[in-house]
């Protein structure tokens, strides 16, 4: 027959089981509910909208690119305006900023 002391140690090694699997039950709930109900994100913030400006010039100086970027305006793309077939060619230099 096994000793009271066996007996109880065996005891507080099931109880201390025991309470290790409703920790890691209740820990899956609960990240469960964090990730399904969105409790665990970040507030959205509200999108971004853009204006555009389109220069159609053959020459823009280093100073024209100072004074746009100064007032906010990022460089998009450069477009040559060349197409096949087409003689008259004008670039196109489109820029945005954030209203």
């Amino acid at each position: 027959m096994p000793s009271l002391q066996v007996r109880f140690t065996n005891r507080k090694r099931e109880t201390i089981l025991e309470a290790k699997k409703y920790l890691l039950v209740l820990t899956i709930i609960v990240v469960a509910l964090l990730a399904f109900n969105g409790l665990g994100q970040s507030a959205r913030t509200s999108r971004k909208t853009w204006e555009y400006k389109v220069l159609n010039t053959w020459q823009i100086s280093e100073k024209d690119l100072n004074r746009l970027g100064s007032e906010g305006w990022e460089f998009v793309k450069f477009d040559s305006g060349a197409r096949a077939g087409n003689p008259n060619v004008t670039p196109h230099y489109l820029f945005k900023r954030e209203k």
